[in-house]
């Protein structure tokens, strides 16, 4: 899908992922009676919610199987049920659950994560969640989503609400930087093209999307043609519409902030395995605990930032 409205470039306009989330359970609720939200012990970051429906809601402490295995019971009792929590915590405390509880018995449990990938970086390995994507799409009958930006969030939210099967959706936890425009048209499964590939396509979601659009800016300025293709849903993911994405580029390259194993990197590699004359490289956290650090210290630690992707792709094509 192509994206047709104006792409925000400007740092400085600023959204949350969290709020964006509230906002859109706000909305659910007040025309959903059947919503429902649950928490572990972060109650703060839902509280507009519980306290308009007090009676939909409720913050079940430092017990995330519990939660996960509560709103199995709340699904298959025709209610639509949200749980969120920190998301390094969520999917390998309660990975039983959600395999056992939800997927197993292919419940439309909607599990959201916060802090997503090195949003809480200055915390460290604890609180990094880099292996979260790959947890979730390794289960059967789950669907992936790792939104962008503020505005994809919402919109990820609300097309959860009536989701008929389970969905993880990983968002991140402060202010991020603002990309689309109110008019843009999310669809869960569909790659949405901001740039057009010629001779490179640059494949990423989550936050660091924004650093993809500044390489892509950067390689214009030297004559290099890179496209820039949000993968917001991680599984499922089909090869058309990858290849339809990927345009006439022959190099794809991958930004995740996701161990580089496991997550969009693999799942694209997975796509175009049996498919002639593509060389996939993936950008991402290496396979090894992050250090203690700022977001943005971490990204130019592992050359996801905008200058390691420029430097990453132009040695790429020296040597091609």
């Amino acid at each position: 899908m192509q994206y047709t409205g104006k792409i925000n470039t400007d740092p400085t306009v600023m959204g949350s992922m969290r709020d964006a989330f509230c906002e859109a359970l706000l909305e659910a609720g007040s025309t959903s009676p059947d919503v429902f939200v649950l928490t572990a012990d972060q109650g703060k970051s839902v509280k507009p919610f519980a306290k308009a429906y007090p009676d939909r809601f409720a913050d079940v402490g430092i017990a995330e199987a519990n939660m996960v295995g509560i709103a199995a019971g709340l699904a298959l009792s025709g209610k639509k049920p949200f749980i969120t929590t920190i998301a390094a915590i969520l999917m390998l405390r309660a990975c039983e659950q959600i395999k056992d509880d939800v997927c197993y018995q292919n419940v439309p449990v909607k599990i959201v994560g916060h802090g997503g990938g090195l949003s809480y970086g200055v915390l460290g390995p604890t609180h990094h969640s880099v292996e979260d994507v790959g947890i979730a799409r390794s289960i059967p009958n789950m669907t992936v989503v790792v939104p962008a930006d503020a505005r994809e969030a919402k919109k990820a939210v609300i097309a959860a609400i009536d989701y008929p099967s389970p969905i993880y959706i990983r968002i991140g936890t402060g202010n991020e930087q603002q990309i689309y425009a109110d008019d843009y048209d999310f669809r869960i499964e569909e790659p949405v093209i901001l740039r057009p590939s010629e001779q490179v396509c640059i494949m990423a979601n989550s936050h660091v999307l924004t650093e993809a659009i500044k390489a892509s800016q950067m390689l214009a300025e030297k004559g290099v043609q890179a496209g820039v293709v949000n993968v917001h849903t991680v599984k499922p993911m089909s090869k058309q519409s990858i290849i339809a994405a990927a345009g006439k580029a022959r190099i794809i390259v991958t930004l995740e902030e996701h161990n580089i194993l496991c997550g969009l990197g693999s799942a694209v590699a997975e796509v175009l395995s049996e498919e002639v004359g593509y060389r996939i490289i993936r950008l991402g956290v290496p396979d090894c605990f992050a250090p203690i650090g700022s977001r943005e210290e971490l990204y130019k630690e592992y050359k996801m930032d905008c200058q390691g992707i420029v430097q990453r792709i132009s040695s790429i094509l020296k040597g091609a």
